[in-house]
């Protein structure tokens, strides 16, 4: 009995060790081009379709037998510091990556402090000057959030982070070890960062979009909401996508992740060009000055006072001289009442392309 109460108290000793302390999350069959556009993937709500179990903040193609070509991976969870003093943090990866580091346990508050543009062999700490971080300030035992993320396009693959720092850590480079990795901290919440407005005109495709900052955004789910009397759901996902936008759909939108509500994102619908008059040939009759854009209804009509107008190459030359138009004598083009009350707009712009030649001299264009 004594000795097969040794064998299993061996046995539980070696599962301890051996457990995993952090885990890679990888989203596969995904080329992006930066470390930028990979942790966008993170943030997305885009659940990961793979993990992979690791000892410490590393992998290489030797380390993991599992390595693809085009996916992004992701670690995170909280650095607990043996000791306290100054740390330096490196990051090594195939292909690019960010590594950012929180100065405590809140994630929102992690920036990136070391990268990779480009890749690094396996734990080759020295290739780019982004590659190590300033001195970090760091108190024993105190839980600082991170998150590591990188792009694999194609080739081999490796991601890595290491530090120096007072014993135990020492002055030589090691790789993060999982024993100062904790990934249960606290429960993991939902921060808003920047909301994206938008503006588009009726009948096109419109995009508002936050930023939500947590240790697993996939793990929340993200409603958008329009303000009103009664504030009304309308998407899911960190971003919203209305395909042919209406007068109706302008207004203040949020997303809500959890007990997290974003700032306002604001819907600005356009008409955009609602009334155009040229002076082309086939846009003339006579007198009649034809709305190319708004229809028959807007025609203008020109005013031939001076019966020395012309048309030529798109453009009406009038043929007035001096201040003829002062005493209603001169040519001007007559624009219909309500060309902009029409279009149910409080606010537009007017552009008029004029060319004075002559003496100058005050005369009315339009009217």
């Amino acid at each position: 009995m004594k000795r097969l109460f040794q064998l299993s108290l061996t046995l539980a000793l070696v599962i301890a060790v051996a457990a995993p302390a952090v885990t890679m999350y990888r989203w596969e069959n995904t080329n992006v081009s930066s470390a930028a556009a990979a942790l966008a993937v993170v943030r997305s709500g885009k659940a990961p379709n793979a993990t992979v179990p690791l000892a410490k903040i590393e992998w290489t193609d030797a380390s993991v037998q599992y390595t693809a070509n085009y996916y992004v991976g992701y670690v995170t969870g909280w650095i607990v510091p043996p000791a306290d003093g100054q740390y330096t943090f490196y990051v090594a990866s195939d292909d690019d990556s960010i590594f950012a580091l929180s100065p405590d346990a809140d994630i929102a508050k992690a920036v990136a402090i070391c990268s990779v543009t480009g890749w690094t062999s396996a734990n080759q700490w020295n290739k780019f000057a982004s590659q190590k971080s300033a001195p970090v300030t760091l108190k024993a035992g105190q839980p600082y959030a991170f998150y590591l993320v990188m792009r694999e396009g194609t080739g081999g693959d490796n991601a890595s982070v290491g530090w120096t720092g007072p014993d135990p850590i020492g002055s030589t480079i090691t790789v993060v070890d999982g024993q100062y990795v904790l990934e249960d901290v606290q429960p993991d919440k939902v921060t808003f960062g920047a909301v994206q407005s938008a503006a588009a005109v009726v009948g096109k495709s419109a995009t508002l979009s936050a930023t939500a900052v947590s240790m697993k955004p996939w793990t929340f789910a993200y409603e958008w909401y329009k303000k009103g009397e009664t504030d009304t759901k309308v998407g899911d996902g960190t971003s919203l996508t209305i395909a042919a936008v209406t007068d109706a759909d302008e207004g203040l939108y949020y997303c809500k992740a959890g007990d997290a509500v974003s700032a306002n994102a604001f819907l600005d619908v356009t008409h955009g060009l609602v009334h155009r008059y040229t002076f082309n040939e086939e846009d003339v009759d006579l007198i009649f000055i034809k709305d190319v854009v708004g229809g028959e209804d807007w025609d203008g009509m020109l005013y031939a006072n001076t019966g020395q107008h012309r048309f030529e190459d798109g453009k009406l030359v009038f043929g007035n001289n001096g201040q003829t138009s002062n005493s209603g004598q001169g040519d001007y083009v007559d624009l219909p009442n309500g060309i902009m009350t029409s279009t149910f707009m409080t606010q537009f712009t007017i552009e008029t392309w004029v060319t004075p030649m002559g003496a100058q001299a005050w005369q009315r264009i339009f009217d």
